[in-house]
């Protein structure tokens, strides 16, 4: 459905009302145990913080408020994130769903969906049938969906207030990350 001028999509949860462990402190200490490798490469963190200050500056996330740093018992999950770089393109950050805590991750209480992009056989020879072909690529296609407000508390994070890496902020998508269970499609 869309709200505002935007898309917005519940998580397609197993259980309508799924019951988190609380992994607060694991994703805290995972955040801390990044700080020596950020240390020794300033501009590794330049660059990773570049990125998680433009998720919160393109509205993909925002920074949970002290009051409801708590948040509900069981309704309250914290994602890890790492790098990933490829030599012939940027960093990216990506969060990881499939990280267990307490004998389950995020991943494990989401539905599979079936696979509904099309096969590139079909597209190429649907190509060639008209006069004109026309292709997009949308960026950041997911982080164009949002996640319903109930839900957010659900895709938390930790990252640092600053430079300085003394301090840990804790914010929440708003949107979807990423298509968190690519790895499980039925093919």
């Amino acid at each position: 459905r869309k709200q505002g001028g935007r898309y917005e999509v519940s998580i397609p949860f197993k259980d309508e009302n799924p019951k988190f462990v609380d992994n607060r402190r694991a994703a805290e200490d995972r955040l801390l145990k990044k700080k020596n490798k950020f240390i020794k490469n300033k501009n590794y963190f330049k660059e990773y913080d570049s990125i998680m200050r433009k998720n919160i500056q393109e509205g993909y996330a925002e920074e949970v408020p002290l009051s409801k740093l708590c948040g509900e018992k069981g309704r309250v999950n914290y994602l890890t994130h790492n790098s990933v770089k490829h030599p012939q393109k940027s960093l990216h950050v990506v969060y990881n769903a499939a990280e267990k805590f307490g004998g389950y991750c995020f991943n494990d209480y989401v539905r599979a969906c079936p696979d509904l992009l099309e096969k590139i056989v079909g597209v190429l020879i649907r190509f060639r049938e008209g006069k004109v072909g026309v292709t997009a690529d949308i960026r950041s296609f997911f982080n164009r969906v949002f996640v319903p407000q109930a839900q957010r508390d659900l895709l938390r994070y930790v990252w640092f207030k600053d430079e300085e890496m003394d301090q840990i902020q804790h914010f929440r998508m708003s949107c979807h990350f990423l298509d968190p269970l690519q790895h499980r499609r039925r093919r």
